[in-house]
């Protein structure tokens, strides 16, 4: 029932946000930036949704996750020591509450300061979402900016710090398990047969591991796409002292997203360098050969994290994301500095 209420909470801000957003693409047809900013909002809000559908809908995906990286084989060759287990979980579950933080003071523009200055950004919650209007005289109703509060607290938690704190999480434990196994087949003293029995239950690991994250990394990738294409510049360049740390925190923590997706490619290339370590590739039936080999080629990889059913996230494909992320928010910031530059010199 609890879940029911905050999915409700989340959905009447969300719902407000949308609303907002996409009456500016009908005032502005010809402003790219809205059509970004409304598939943004799109993207951050599907988050919940996608939790939702996972962990009610799919459950037999996510029992079937969990119970892969407990009694799969390949975890027999984790070596990563438990310290570090918990250090990055809690270092990231750390840094996403603070950018949660400023998200809701800055963003909702919630005073925290004073009781005085909480209940007035409350009155403005509830008459954003209720009334349209900020100006008005009418003070809403208590339970109004009650339930508009939790709203937009909800919208920030769920989506700022629980969602954003999920994915990479199971992103570095996909990683530790990549890392361990493929190293430990490459320096271990296992016979081929062995070798490839376990590389066997790797690809199945792997299967199960992209059936449960698959959703939550395209996700991210969207919302982050459309929302640095605009703004990445605008956010670099702010003069607020403590909204410049956040930024730098968040575009740091965006980065190695796509880096920790690009080093778990990498580390599945060892693969290659077994098969050539003591003529490898000459102690397996042919038929293994070839089916191994057909699986290496980057369109039809079947060791990294993918998107669907038909793409993997290469080197490549996360780089070539930040670069156009970078160089068309870089071409927005010229052509916004380009036209106040016109409308200076008219005026």
């Amino acid at each position: 029932m609890g879940c029911i209420i905050v999915l409700l909470l989340h959905t009447l801000s969300a719902a407000f946000t949308l609303f907002h957003t996409g009456s500016l693409i009908f005032e502005n047809k010809g402003n790219v930036i809205a059509y970004f900013d409304f598939f943004n909002k799109i993207s951050v809000n599907c988050g919940i949704y996608i939790h939702a559908y996972m962990h009610w809908i799919r459950l037999d995906v996510v029992e079937a996750f969990i119970e892969a990286i407990q009694i799969s084989p390949v975890i027999r060759c984790c070596r990563t020591p438990v310290w570090k287990a918990m250090m990055v979980p809690g270092f990231i579950c750390t840094l996403v509450l603070y950018l949660t933080c400023t998200w809701w003071i800055l963003i909702f523009g919630i005073d925290v300061s004073s009781w005085n200055g909480f209940s007035v950004s409350a009155q403005m919650a509830a008459r954003e979402m209720f009334w349209w209007d900020r100006n008005k005289d009418v003070n809403p109703w208590l339970p109004l900016r009650i339930v508009a509060i939790l709203g937009q607290v909800i919208d920030s938690l769920c989506s700022h710090t629980s969602l954003n704190t999920y994915l990479p999480v199971q992103l570095y434990c996909a990683y530790y398990i990549v890392r361990d196994f493929f190293t430990t087949m490459l320096n271990g003293r296992m016979d081929s047969v062995e070798a490839l029995a376990l590389f066997r239950e790797y690809v199945v690991l792997m299967k199960k591991v992209n059936a449960y994250l698959g959703l939550y990394v395209m996700q991210y990738m969207v919302m982050t796409m459309t929302y640095h294409s605009i703004h990445l510049f605008d956010m670099l360049n702010s003069t607020t002292i403590w909204w410049k740390i956040s930024t730098y925190a968040y575009v740091a923590y965006v980065v190695n997203f796509y880096f920790l997706l690009s080093l778990i490619f990498i580390e599945t290339k060892k693969m290659k360098k077994w098969l050539w370590k003591d003529r490898n590739y000459l102690k397996i039936p042919y038929h293994q050969l070839i089916t191994i080999m057909y699986d290496l080629l980057n369109y039809n990889y079947q060791f990294g994290i993918r998107l669907g059913k038909f793409f993997t996230t290469t080197v490549e494909f996360c780089g070539g994301i930040l670069a156009k992320t970078m160089g068309h928010s870089m071409l927005i910031k010229l052509a916004e500095q380009n036209l106040m530059s016109q409308i200076m010199s008219k005026s």
